[in-house]
């Protein structure tokens, strides 16, 4: 509890899933820095008032380069760039720009994809884009100057453009046609796959046989079954409760039970967090190559189970939520706040380190240490 309270929640909610990697011109890495604004916004806004004009136009800039470069095949849709189609030697090829680098998707990558996280990810852009355009609409109100009428006119044409996306990208009744999979009741991406996927290791050619031998060839990727195009939905973990982690869908509607029910399934619950990918599903632990360890199947990491924890939270306070959908979403917030604190906490006093991610069946921490980055964020799940 000590530790927590020492944390200081403006600059920890920038750990949120985000990190800084170089990227190419049309690759993005993760968009959890939108995240952070709407709490200056609402908590500091007064301190914040002069950065709030600075960076309205960036963010106007920066999310139109989203929509350009990362549109997908169909209205509303958007596809992360950077997967390769000629990646044979991954089990399902990366998609690192979406910071989920190795979670299965679409066995085959193509332009016909769809992607529900960046999809989420576009949706809290235009929201928070919305009402930081409105809230700087009101600071100019109280300002003067020659230029004040014309960014006030500036502040409210992004307010309202921006209001206009909010509401194209928080339509249910598109969600649902691009992503939703009514035969198994879950949110998915959408594009051409196969689960009946393996790697091997190629044999040599008898005549290539030599003395010394070869370098060991690496495995390459072997389909057994041709991939379709489809809702990818026979992995599942953290990217199919994005609508409810970044609370896109609202407390009535009848999909949040689904997913609540997803969440606290024992296939992703555990007593130490929730993992990143269900332990019935083909890939889960699984290495994507021989060199490449599994990173987002199964592992608990503490950036998407904070979003969990702070989701849950909205969703048992709201008033339009149904009472019994709110009761169960108040027992899921808590018991996965202290079974991710006694986890965390429970690592830092054994070890002395605060972990990248934990592993799923022991909570033992793993991978980078020591890491303050997201798993401090536990301090805000302790607190908030």
């Amino acid at each position: 509890t000590t530790i927590a309270q020492q944390a200081h929640p403006g600059f920890q909610s920038l750990c949120v899933s985000y990190c800084f990697q170089p990227e190419k011109e049309k690759r993005v890495h993760k968009m959890a820095l939108i995240e952070s604004i709407p709490r200056f916004t609402a908590d500091e806004a007064a301190r914040f008032r002069h950065w709030s004009t600075l960076v309205l136009p960036r963010l106007h800039k920066w999310y139109q380069w989203f929509n350009h470069t990362q549109a997908g095949p169909v209205p509303l849709s958007y596809r992360w760039r950077g997967r390769d189609p000629k990646a044979i030697h991954q089990l399902n090829p990366l998609t690192l720009s979406s910071g989920f680098d190795d979670f299965p998707r679409a066995s085959h990558p193509t332009d016909s994809e769809r992607h529900l996280d960046l999809r989420c990810w576009m949706t809290v852009f235009a929201r928070t884009v919305s009402r930081l355009a409105s809230l700087v609409g009101q600071y100019l109100q109280t300002e003067s100057g020659a230029s004040r009428l014309q960014r006030l006119e500036e502040a409210r044409t992004l307010a309202t453009h921006y209001g206009r996306w909010a509401d194209l990208l928080t339509d249910l009744a598109n969600l649902d046609e691009l992503h939703w999979s009514e035969a198994v009741g879950r949110y998915a991406d959408y594009g051409l796959h196969t689960d009946a996927v393996r790697l091997e290791v190629p044999e040599v050619p008898a005549q290539l046989h030599q003395t010394p031998p070869l370098e060991p060839r690496k495995p390459v990727r072997v389909v057994d079954k041709p991939p379709t195009l489809q809702l990818v939905t026979s992995s599942y973990g953290y990217l199919n409760l994005f609508p409810l982690l970044l609370r896109i869908i609202p407390p009535t509607s009848p999909r949040l039970p689904r997913l609540m029910a997803d969440l606290s399934n024992r296939d992703l619950w555990t007593d130490f967090g929730i993992r990143s990918l269900a332990a019935s599903t083909a890939f889960y632990r699984k290495p994507n190559t021989p060199q490449d360890p599994p990173y987002w199947r199964g592992a608990i990491w503490i950036n998407m189970n904070y979003l969990a924890v702070r989701a849950l939270r909205y969703y048992a306070t709201n008033p339009k939520t149904p009472a019994d959908i709110a009761a169960e979403a108040s027992r899921l917030s808590g018991q996965l706040a202290q079974n991710l604190a006694r986890t965390v906490l429970g690592e830092l006093e054994r070890t002395g380190f605060m972990w990248e991610q934990f592993d799923d069946s022991t909570g033992r921490g793993q991978r980078g240490h020591p890491f303050a980055g997201w798993t401090t964020l536990i301090s805000l799940i302790l607190t908030e």
